[in-house]
């Protein structure tokens, strides 16, 4: 279970963009809804296969990065149990055989206010499903990283195609790279600016995924949604100003 909860973590963390998250437990699965610190990025994780003797649990999850850390020191086999004193859930602890250790859980009561709005008056969107592979997923990461001044990148639609563009501005000209993500797209011109490090961030916490599916509101957002063997994740990330 030690590769599934640092799965897990770094799915919503992303990278200490996340900095607690209210988490449930039930059906042998973590799930949890979460924004960023800067509220720029909505999403949803879910990982299957935990088994943990309770039948349903929600906690709240604060010292991610602690957790991760103490995780490189435990064994590939981990048991994970909580201590529940009556409706507060104090202490995971992970267990394998030759240490102990416990991580000190969060009220979620203090943590209400890291939940997300509710997603109940999402825009349209214009463009659904359409799938990215693993190369472009890595290629999109290698050319954020090619330019790592780049604040903004933007998915862009230009005479019928759907360009992905890094280190895009619209003050002044810059060094950017600009690469065709579709063809026959048929829909009017748009640019959709974005958080580069956000971006970098859900992608790279997801290359594991067997399935990336983009959904673009054009003059809002975009969502990514990542299906993995023993996992499910959507990414809402909104539209930089």
């Amino acid at each position: 279970m030690k590769s599934k909860l640092e799965k897990f973590i770094k799915k919503y963390t992303l990278n200490n963009e996340v900095e607690g998250a209210i988490v449930e437990y039930k059906e042998s699965s973590l799930f949890t809804n979460f924004k960023n610190i800067t509220s720029d990025v909505v999403g949803f994780v879910k990982v299957n296969g935990f088994d943990i003797d309770n039948e349903r649990l929600t906690f709240g999850l604060h010292n991610n990065g602690v957790v991760l850390r103490m995780l490189k020191l435990f064994g590939d086999e981990i048991k994970i149990n909580f201590d529940v004193q009556g409706d507060f859930v104090s202490t995971m602890n992970l267990i394998d055989a030759n240490m102990d250790g416990s991580v000190l859980l969060a009220d979620v009561n203090i943590l209400q206010d890291q939940k997300p709005p509710p997603l109940n008056n999402l825009p349209d969107m214009d463009m659904e499903n359409i799938e990215l592979s693993s190369d472009i997923l890595r290629r999109i990461i290698k050319a954020i990283n090619a330019i790592k001044e780049s604040e903004l990148v933007a998915f862009q639609c230009r005479g019928g195609k759907l360009y992905f563009v890094v280190n895009y501005s619209l003050q002044h000209d810059t060094d950017k790279l600009v690469f065709d993500l579709q063809d026959g797209i048929g829909y009017e011109d748009f640019i959709l600016p974005l958080n580069a490090s956000v971006l970098k961030e859900v992608i790279d916490s997801n290359l594991d995924a067997n399935i990336c599916k983009l959904d673009i509101a054009m003059n809002d957002m975009v969502c990514f949604t990542f299906k993995g063997n023993d996992f499910g994740s959507k990414y809402y990330i909104i539209k930089s100003s």
